[in-house]
């Protein structure tokens, strides 16, 4: 639409300077007071349309250029960000990436501790590593208002589920408002390995199995994936397993102490 206005304007002043310039070669022009004295008005008016077509035709293809350099600038940050999986090498950057993450979390932290897991670290670098995710997780939960829900199983490696206990324990002292927990009993011996799942916001995924007792922990596959689709699809097998779990502490409420007690006790008898 406006290049055909522009073009009407452009004809149009080329019109009437032919018609100006006819008119003074033929000496008719002396005749018409009126356009006799406003020439170089006329002409003014005449060059001003040129030049204003000139410019905005000239600010089109600079639009246009504009345009596809923000395009190519965009797709080359794209392409930099590379792609929506991470792969981590192991659980040391795991624990590391899952604690920036909380740090960085806006609304809603939901975490799959269940299953087994190897409860003595490898190295110095990954006992650190889970510490700081530990703190990380109970700064989370006590002092900013973002929803923290985790689900656990207690396997029958002892130790694995005292230290799930006492991390629960730890943090429901402090008196987390929007804390959430609920657990599996079950008999872990006979269940497969089981995914540990962190879901940040709802739009990424960080998950990971261990293979403990199975195979040897070299080559662990450690993933993070931010992808709509792969996302919906944890969540609604998040939210699956939540009203399936017993409760053990809702938000804004305190913890049920009762099944807390029977919890320390079941474990201690295995003692």
């Amino acid at each position: 639409m406006r290049d055909k206005v522009e073009q009407i304007l452009l004809f149009a002043a080329a019109g009437i300077s032919i018609v100006i310039s006819v008119l003074d070669l033929s000496g008719l022009i002396e005749g018409l007071p009126f356009l006799s004295n406003r020439i170089p008005t006329l002409s003014l008016l005449i060059l001003g349309i040129i030049v204003g077509y000139l410019a905005l035709e000239r600010r089109g293809k600079l639009d246009t250029i504009e345009e596809l350099i923000r395009k190519g600038f965009n797709d080359t940050i794209l392409s930099l960000k590379g792609t929506p999986v991470k792969r981590f090498r192991d659980s040391n950057e795991v624990y590391a990436y899952i604690e920036q993450r909380m740090r960085e979390a806006r609304e809603q932290i939901d975490l799959l501790a269940w299953g087994s897991v190897p409860i003595n670290r490898e190295t110095e670098l990954q006992e650190n590593a889970f510490r700081r995710y530990a703190e990380t997780r109970i700064l989370i939960a006590t002092r900013k208002k973002i929803k923290l829900r985790e689900i656990f199983t207690f396997p029958s490696d002892l130790k694995v589920s005292l230290s799930r206990l006492e991390r629960i324990e730890a943090l429901i002292s402090k008196n987390p408002f929007s804390y959430q927990a609920r657990y599996y009993d079950n008999d872990d011996k006979t269940l497969p390995p089981l995914l540990q799942v962190a879901i940040i916001d709802n739009e990424e995924v960080i998950v990971a199995f261990y293979r403990t007792t199975n195979m040897s922990q070299d080559g662990e596959v450690h993933l993070s994936i931010r992808q709509s689709d792969v996302a919906d699809l944890f969540r609604d097998y998040y939210e699956t397993a939540w009203r399936g779990a017993k409760t053990i502490k809702e938000a804004g409420n305190t913890a049920n102490l009762e099944v807390l007690q029977e919890l320390r006790r079941k474990l201690s008898n295995k003692q």
